[in-house]
């Protein structure tokens, strides 16, 4: 099943297994990515200072965002929210 980011801009969801990956092809050296429930290429807004390790497993609350620039939507991304962050061991 392939998960429609499209229509769940604004849902939020608990518990998402995340993980810490080296990113070969982007700006950011260490990226995170859901190992669950959605496609493993989605950009996940994680903080900084959890991203040093590769291979780290986190659980968290997420909210899939979708920013407007004077009406050019984005493609969506979840949202981590920092407070819900645990590390998974």
């Amino acid at each position: 099943m392939v998960f429609d980011l499209e229509s769940a801009v604004g849902n939020i969801y608990e518990d998402i297994l995340l993980e810490t990956i080296i990113d070969k092809k982007g700006s950011i050296p260490i990226r995170v990515v859901p190992m669950e429930l959605f496609p493993k290429d989605t950009f996940v807004a994680f903080p900084k200072r959890l991203r040093k390790e590769v291979g780290i497993k986190y659980r968290a609350k997420v909210k899939v965002c979708q920013k407007n620039r004077d009406g050019i939507l984005s493609t969506p991304y979840l949202f981590a929210y920092d407070y819900s962050i645990c590390r998974v061991d």
